[in-house]
């Protein structure tokens, strides 16, 4: 997120402190050979798999969908991929799964979110976000220095919205502003009314890209999907898939885990499910998070995020621009030109926020010709009629029921930290939700080998 508005120099000034000061709870100790119960095969459950099989431990794994993956999936429309949650790696070299995806055999495709136009009051305009974001910093800094020092006295303090700090900066820029405006609120799944600026301040940071470049430029999205990276990471070890877990319960000598098929009785569990679900108690835990981790995960909110693809024929236009802002949509923030970025003939917009609301109540059909309409107002009216069109919508599956975590208006900064103590000295919860890196498939994949590592340091 802070490489998205170029605020990686604030981060020493305002980073949020609070895993130095808060003291963490015990975790029994656990030695190799145990049994560790694994539950969802997403990203976070896949990592720490990979770390507790190469530690020597004994692994329950339960996946309550039919596929691996989580909200890391693609599905073929055409020759279109269409990636239905996570599309990008983000933030180059800062990336650990970049370096993966590197070292595999699929091609990666590098996205320069500088790359575009900006349709905006029925112009189009170059993107050229540097003078909006450097205004965006300075007056960023005076809230940045002010939390910074809140959180290493170690005294909480909600903080107002990302609205609160961008609208105006974003107001005196124009297309840039709006187009800005539009990149964050599709990085929150959310209004930036809603969503607290203590999420701008607690990022982990951004890395890998050159130079001042406003936008990402190196964000890259991989061949076949995501989800085709983190499969290869699996060895003999598979899910059972199609398993729903009812209840995890804290024993005398470990844990139960229940599902609909079977009990289970192990040493420990991670649990990697979305906070969503998390909130609404569809897996009964006990005993339950404290009063504390209750309180923390009512401050949490969730993102949401739509997307329409378009498949067309063959060379249906000739255009370099990776990004089109859509600043003149009801529907979307922007879209890709996946054409120029991986060569394949489609297009992939993003709604979120209060474009994601107004999408929502129309067809899919619907948004798939307006998005053709916004799409030969840039490439040209020539532009053939698409062949296909999909639609994502994660919070909108009942195993998701969201499409990544975020804070709410009264979050402290604290609330991840606060999620990853063990439950009962057993229990670990785990996934992007509870990253500095949340929204990202990579921050979910950390998060699983933090809980992991817990284990292992523990034993």
């Amino acid at each position: 997120m802070l490489a998205t508005l170029g605020l990686g120099s604030l981060t020493a000034a305002g980073g949020v402190v609070w895993s130095r000061q808060e003291s963490r709870l015990p975790l029994d100790p656990i030695p190799p050979g145990g049994r560790i119960v694994v539950i969802g095969a997403g990203s976070a459950g896949i990592a720490a798999v990979e770390k507790l099989t190469a530690a020597g431990y004994s692994i329950d794994w339960i996946e309550a969908r039919d596929r691996v993956g989580g909200r890391t999936h693609t599905e073929q429309l055409g020759k279109v991929p269409m990636d239905m949650g996570a599309a990008w790696l983000h933030d180059g070299a800062a990336n650990y799964l970049r370096a993966r995806a590197e070292a595999s055999p699929l091609e990666i495709f590098p996205t320069d979110f500088n790359n575009g136009v900006i349709q905006y009051q029925g112009e189009l305009v170059p993107i050229d976000g540097a003078e909006v974001i450097r205004d965006f910093e300075a007056s960023a800094v005076g809230p940045f220095v002010r939390h910074g020092l809140r959180s290493a006295l170690t005294i909480p303090a909600a903080q107002p919205s990302i609205d609160s700090l961008l609208s105006t900066v974003a107001a005196k820029h124009g297309a840039q502003g709006a187009f800005g405006t539009s990149l964050v609120t599709a990085n929150m799944g959310a209004p930036l009314t809603d969503v607290s600026m203590v999420v701008l301040m607690s990022s982990g940071g951004p890395g890998g890209d050159d130079g001042y470049d406003p936008f990402p430029t190196n964000d890259a999205m991989i061949e076949g999907g995501p989800c085709g990276l983190l499969t290869s990471f699996i060895g003999d070890l598979k899910p059972t898939l199609g398993e729903t877990v009812e209840s995890i319960t804290r024993t005398a000598s470990g844990i139960v885990v229940k599902s609909k098929r079977r009990s289970i009785e192990a040493d420990a569990v991670i649990l990697t499910i979305p906070l969503a679900l998390l909130k609404k108690n569809t897996i009964r835990i006990e005993p339950s998070l404290s009063t504390v981790q209750q309180a923390a995960l009512g401050r949490m909110s969730s993102g949401r995020e739509m997307k329409v693809f378009l498949e067309y024929p063959e060379n249906a236009w000739d255009s370099s621009h990776h990004l089109v802002g859509q600043c003149d949509s009801p529907y979307f923030d922007f879209f890709i030109n996946l054409r120029a970025v991986d060569g394949v003939p489609g297009i992939m917009a993003l709604s979120a926020g209060h474009k994601m609301e107004a999408a929502e109540a129309e067809s899919d059909s619907m948004l798939a010709e307006a998005l053709h309409q916004d799409v030969r107002a840039v490439f040209g009216p020539s532009i053939p009629e698409p062949l296909a069109h999909g639609v994502s919508n994660f919070s909108q599956d009942p195993l998701s029921q969201c499409c990544w975590s975020n804070l709410g208006l009264n979050a402290l900064g604290n609330e991840r930290f606060i999620l990853q103590q063990p439950i009962g000295g057993r229990i670990l919860l785990a996934g992007e939700g509870l990253s500095d890196r949340s929204g990202t498939f990579d921050g979910a994949w950390n998060d699983g080998q933090r809980a992991a590592q817990a284990i292992i340091d523990a034993a």
